[in-house]
């Protein structure tokens, strides 16, 4: 199954014009200013967050999901219980980011799972929304979307729909040795960093020309496929995720 990804949401902070005197409320008030975080205590909170970014997904990569409870807000608890929970074989944290408050922040994180039987583990980036409560850092979940780690036995992926327009999106392929090129094009108004995966398996490669597309270009798709014979029918999905977003675009290959 392909995984679901944890929607981000985060507040964006006004600032004022550089020299500018602060507006002042129809009550003739100033609003409250948030206070900010120093340069130093900003990075101490950044790292304390990579920190504990990488607790949570060590225990997910052991299954301990009970040791997990603890590093999540409460609110968030009930909806971990009625998730579906599946370890993942391993992770790498992409990115981590702390809002100038230091009260909350983001992480990306590449997952790596085992699918359809295949050794070959797909690499898919989860991002996560985090908040910083009495002294600590914790998961914040949030409904309707999936928790990050229990997104493996669901279908879809939640995220904005794809600048990247394929000119298909089904193709059939065949048995023995084959290469396959699908062209796409970059209709969004910026420049995507792309990256493509397919169902572990060791009878397929997939590779783009190149990393990054600007708005309106071209690139192409290559796909390479060694199938023996005696294999029976069924169906590969290849994955192309595009950055900023991320934007997904899901590919069918059927085995005739």
């Amino acid at each position: 199954m392909l995984p679901n990804f944890v929607a981000l949401l985060y507040l964006v902070l006004a600032c004022c014009l550089a020299g500018a005197a602060p507006q002042a409320s129809s009550s003739g008030k100033q609003p409250p200013a948030k206070s900010q975080l120093s340069s130093a205590e900003l990075n101490k909170r950044k790292e304390a967050l990579a920190s504990r970014v990488t607790e949570v997904y060590e225990l997910a990569k052991a299954g301990q999901w009970r040791k997990m409870e603890a590093l999540m807000t409460e609110d968030s608890k009930d909806i971990f219980y009625g998730q579906s929970k599946n370890p993942i074989n391993d992770f790498e944290v992409k990115r981590v980011e702390v809002e100038p408050d230091g009260k909350t922040g983001r992480a990306v994180v590449d997952i790596k799972f085992a699918a359809g039987g295949f050794a070959q583990l797909t690499v898919l980036p989860q991002p996560s929304r985090w908040v910083f409560e009495n002294g600590v850092w914790l998961l914040k979940l949030e409904k309707p979307v999936a928790h990050p780690l229990a997104a493996f036995t669901q279908g879809g992926a939640a995220g904005p729909p794809s600048a990247l327009r394929f000119g298909q999106r089904e193709i059939d392929i065949e048995r023995g040795a084959h290469e396959y090129l699908l062209r796409f094009e970059n209709t969004g108004q910026q420049t995507l960093a792309v990256r493509a995966g397919a169902d572990p398996c060791q009878c397929m490669d997939v590779s783009l020309d190149k990393d990054k597309y600007a708005p309106g270009e071209s690139g192409e798709l290559r796909i390479k496929t060694a199938i023996d014979a005696n294999m029976e029918s069924r169906e590969f999905r290849v994955q192309v995720v595009a950055e900023p977003g991320p934007q997904w675009t899901f590919l069918t290959l059927r085995l005739k």
